[in-house]
């Protein structure tokens, strides 16, 4: 009897094994490639004269002269920003004293804020767009006398932006400065 068991046992293992390598199965595959590009944020300053035309150095400039200089951020880049501007005047020689209340930058009244020494655009910048000015002149009081014959103003304009999408609602509050 325990022949018979174990004759049917084999048996059945050789069935269940040739039934087994006549069996098909469907398979497939398949893969994705996923890419993702982030965006960027890049700023270009922009500085014209009154007509338009690119900055271009002056010289010979005289006490009681308006010197037009127009400040724009154009935001270069392909994703939305905050701007913020800081300017930072300087005469050389430095040893003038006084004359930060003889020459004065005329800023923005509208559209941006002054704060902690830096002026912040007021609105979203969209790529492609451009703010208004942040700067358009410079004086020289008419009352500067004879120590500041040859001497060279300078005004130092740099500019700084952030992403605007999910950081903030105005520039002042933006992160990442």
């Amino acid at each position: 009897m325990k022949r018979k068991a174990i004759l049917i046992a084999a048996l059945t293992l050789v069935i269940v094994l040739a039934f087994m390598g006549t069996l098909a199965y469907f398979t497939a595959q398949d893969s994705a490639d996923n890419t993702i590009t982030l965006g960027s944020v890049e700023i270009e300053i922009h500085e014209k004269d009154a007509q338009g035309n690119d900055w271009v150095d002056q010289e010979d400039v005289m006490p009681g002269a308006r010197v037009d200089k127009v400040v724009t951020v154009e935001n270069t880049g392909s994703s939305p920003v905050w701007v913020r501007v800081q300017l930072t005047p300087s005469l050389d020689p430095d040893d003038i004293t006084g004359w930060e209340n003889l020459i004065t930058v005329t800023t923005a009244s509208t559209s941006w804020t002054l704060n902690g020494g830096y002026y912040y655009y007021d609105s979203e910048l969209a790529p492609g767009a451009t703010t208004s000015a942040v700067v358009s002149a410079v004086d020289f009081d008419p009352t500067m006398g004879n120590d500041y014959q040859g001497a060279v103003y300078n005004l130092n304009v740099a500019a700084e932006a952030v992403q605007s999408e999910n950081n903030g609602s105005t520039a002042v509050g933006a992160s990442g400065w």
